[in-house]
């Protein structure tokens, strides 16, 4: 193994097990921690909006809208299909080799698919081999997603002080509504600064391009920082995994496992629940504006962003089990009084009361899903629950939400709802189950 250079082990500095401030060189770890996911939610948002275009240029002149449409749509979920699989994979290399070099990896995997994306040749130049093209880009940001947040989530826990490990992974999820806010700037400059024949032609490529630069450049600057010094200690007390991680977590850590799949599922079942699919049923149950829906969608980004910040701090110094168990009462009280008022005029500001109520479980929830998982498997455990309960939540709930709530609107409330009692259920489990962060 190459050496690494490790923290200075001083009062505060995080090894894993102390108690302090985050100083300026924690400061600069997380900021450099938050652009992997940026990244991703950036590539996520800017390939849903330019879908009906990409479906124009990467398809047959012959193929109805409609089809042409689907089969992009495919492509892009091919992308969080092969998450799990990238996930088991990159995160046992993880766990093997190192936090450090797993989180280069995956941003450099991301950036090269999403700059990839950008200098494609369309199916007017190459025929069939251009969506051919598309799709190995798109499984590529998938493998490499599978493997970003694990890897940031369990750096970041490993180097801040203790006390402060789910302000820092709340930034994390920071980086995600960074992402969104910049790639729907980007592509709204774009659409009402271009003729359309110049977005057709190149328009469309710049918003990847740019990503993908992003990508390369966040790639050098995660090069200055230091391992994790608890992966250090791993490799100092030769304590790495004798055999796959993750066959260890069926047969040592199925409990924890568990709890941490139903933990995930909140974060992620609540994203696409509360925060997405009503963009959808409002404008096409509702007939609201597209625009006005985008602006809402916005305003609750920049919400849940602000009071992540205050929802993860109370959550270090009340402990998480409180603030979960609390916020997700707040929530279901919050989106019956929400779906039972809203209007047009009001859903902005109702939408980002919504925001900030879920910033008290989305980003909460997920610290002690990590703390759920020994050093040697953090990586591995973490990727496991996380990225099959992100697979169940965007595969299952979006169509869930469109059967049920036509019939029945009041599953707008009650799926998020069960979303909510689950947490009240698995906040006090994994208090219980929770690991020492340093326990090589």
């Amino acid at each position: 193994m190459a050496a690494v250079e490790p923290f200075e082990n001083a009062p505060g500095s995080g090894t894993g097990t102390g108690t302090g401030a985050i100083s300026a060189e924690h400061w600069k770890v997380l900021s450099l921690s938050t652009l992997g996911g940026a990244l991703e939610f950036y590539e996520f948002v800017v390939f849903l909006h330019m879908s009906p275009v990409i479906s124009k240029l990467f398809s047959a002149s012959d193929v109805a809208p409609w089809l042409a449409q689907l089969q992009v749509l495919g492509i892009y979920a091919v992308g969080y299909l092969v998450r799990p699989l990238g996930g088991t994979v990159l995160a046992a290399l993880g766990d093997r080799i190192g936090r450090k070099r797993l989180f280069g990896i995956t941003l450099l995997l991301m950036a090269l698919g999403t700059l990839g994306i950008g200098l494609l040749p369309t199916y007017a130049q190459i025929g069939a081999a251009a969506p051919i093209l598309l799709l190995l880009c798109r499984t590529g940001q998938g493998l490499a997603m599978g493997g970003e947040f694990p890897a940031a989530a369990s750096y970041v826990m490993e180097t801040v002080p203790e006390n402060r490990i789910s302000f820092a992974i709340g930034l994390l999820t920071v980086g995600f509504g960074l992402g969104s806010l910049l790639a729907v700037g980007v592509i709204l400059l774009l659409s009402s600064q271009l003729p359309q024949a110049d977005y057709l032609g190149w328009g469309w490529r710049v918003p990847f391009l740019a990503g993908g630069l992003f990508g390369l450049f966040s790639v050098y600057l995660r090069r200055s920082v230091k391992e994790s010094p608890v992966f250090l200690q791993m490799a100092q007390a030769a304590h790495s995994a004798q055999r796959l991680p993750f066959s260890a977590l069926f047969t040592r850590y199925r409990r924890e496992l568990l709890v941490a799949i139903g933990l995930a599922l909140v974060s992620g079942g609540l994203i696409q629940t509360v925060q997405l699919y009503p963009v959808a049923y409002f404008q096409v149950e509702m007939q609201w504006p597209r625009a006005l829906m985008s602006s809402a969608q916005m305003g609750l980004t920049a919400s849940a962003m602000v009071f992540t910040l205050l929802t993860t701090a109370a959550a270090d110094r009340f402990g998480s089990a409180r603030v979960i168990i609390a916020f997700a009462v707040l929530n279901i009280i919050g989106l019956v009084w929400f779906y039972a008022q809203v209007t047009p005029e009001t859903v902005f500001w109702a939408w980002s009361a919504i925001g900030a109520l879920n910033a008290g479980l989305v980003p909460v929830v997920l610290a002690p899903m990590a703390r759920l998982f020994p050093a040697p498997l953090r990586i591995t455990g973490i990727a496991a629950s996380y990225n099959l309960a992100q697979a169940i939540a965007g595969g299952a709930l979006p169509v869930l939400m469109g059967s049920l709530s036509h019939h029945w609107p009041s599953a707008l409330w009650g799926v998020p709802a069960v979303l909510c009692l689950a947490a009240m259920v698995c906040a006090p489990l994994a208090q219980g189950l929770q690991k020492p962060v340093a326990s090589v």
